[in-house]
């Protein structure tokens, strides 16, 4: 999971109306709107060849408003019909549905200056000194690995009923409003045998003449961010560990046989074990949201440091890349240009078919 993107936006909250009867809908729809758009100008949208009449109900402002409407359709999944819309009556919307949305916000209000020091950091080089953890440190970096457990044994779960769904569609090739087994192919590609020229050859057997044409510039400073001695499934549930890459390995091998079949119905037993897989997406998605909250946090507390002994790693350095003006080179010197022209042989590259199982977050069918 990505940090949350610092994108602010209004949140809001559809209802339709039959413009007959005056009869609400059943559903509401959890959508965004980004920089100056409002719920206003999306209603319009929304109601061209619509014959029931869309009314915006609640808007909330959010700094990170991409995330926060992730986030609640993550969690309220087990409601999720189709699209951005929801089963949701009014009392569930002003209650329940308000009181996470505030909440949610509060949150983003409370760590937004976290995820903005990180943003400004990512282009800070770090002064090579790892430092020792403080108190404060060494607590965020136990929170951080209580929520990776979590994360990492819901998706085990997570990975376990998709392959519980695949098994149960038999010979079929997929489960319709379920389960999509997609292709993806790349034909096979023939490149001819061609002459190119040979950079590191030239730079190699003229240095002088390679030394004129090139110029050196720097990339901002970057590198990969590293938590320090976190659990693994492995040892914090061998037993699932196990049983998760069991599936993985099967489901590799299954979604190929199968992939192209026709697909059928769900049955009753494939709507609860898809309706199990919906009721943890909130867990795997919240504890990866957290997750990146306390990175942020400790990048905070990091700032041009290069790491916290055994607690994080943030080596951000600058990369030198040599620019060479090749069409110079060959004008001014030619021969040595052309004598460092080499062969390219020709290549065929194989038809490659990648398969991807598919499971759907919502639910459009009764249980």
């Amino acid at each position: 999971m990505d940090p949350p993107k610092l994108v602010e936006g209004t949140l809001y909250i559809d209802r339709d109306q039959d413009t007959k009867t005056g009869e609400w809908g059943p559903y509401v729809k959890i959508g965004i709107v980004r920089e100056n758009k409002t719920p206003e100008e999306r209603v319009r949208q929304l109601q061209t060849g619509n014959p029931r009449k869309v009314h915006t109900i609640k808007t909330y402002f959010s700094p990170m408003v991409e995330s926060l409407e992730t986030r609640l359709h993550h969690n309220f999944a087990e409601r999720w019909v189709r699209g951005e819309w929801f089963e949701m009556g009014d009392e569930f919307v002003n209650n329940t549905l308000d009181a996470k949305i505030n909440e949610y916000i509060a949150e983003q209000n409370r760590y937004k200056e976290f995820f903005e020091q990180r943003e400004a950091l990512k282009t800070t080089a770090s002064n090579g000194v790892i430092k020792d953890a403080t108190e404060d440190e060494i607590k965020l970096h136990l929170e951080y690995c209580e929520q990776k457990k979590i994360h990492d044994q819901m998706n085990a779960k997570s990975s376990i009923l998709k392959h519980k769904l695949l098994k149960e569609m038999g010979s079929s090739g997929g489960i319709d409003t379920i389960l999509q087994l997609r292709e993806n192919v790349t034909e096979e590609k023939y490149t001819p045998e061609k002459i190119k020229f040979d950079k590191k050859k030239f730079k190699a057997e003229y240095p002088n003449e390679y030394a004129e044409f090139v110029t050196i510039t720097y990339s901002d400073p970057k590198g990969t961010l590293s938590m320090k001695k976190t659990p693994t499934l492995a040892k914090i549930n061998p037993d699932l560990r196990n049983k998760e890459k069991e599936v993985d390995e099967e489901v590799s091998k299954l979604k190929v046989e199968l992939a192209g079949k026709d697909t059928i119905e769900p049955t009753q037993e494939i709507k609860d074990i898809h309706a199990e897989y919906v009721s943890i997406l909130g867990d795997i998605f919240n504890s990866g949201l957290q997750m990146e909250r306390i990175k942020s946090q400790l990048i905070s507390l990091l700032g041009d440091f290069e790491g916290i002994k055994d607690v994080v790693v943030w080596k951000r350095v600058s990369k030198e890349k040599e620019n060479f003006d090749a069409k110079g080179a060959e004008g001014k010197y030619p021969d040595s240009f052309n004598a460092c022209m080499v062969t390219e042989p020709e290549k065929t590259t194989p038809r490659k078919v990648v398969v991807s199982v598919n499971v759907e977050m919502y639910r459009e069918y009764p249980l």
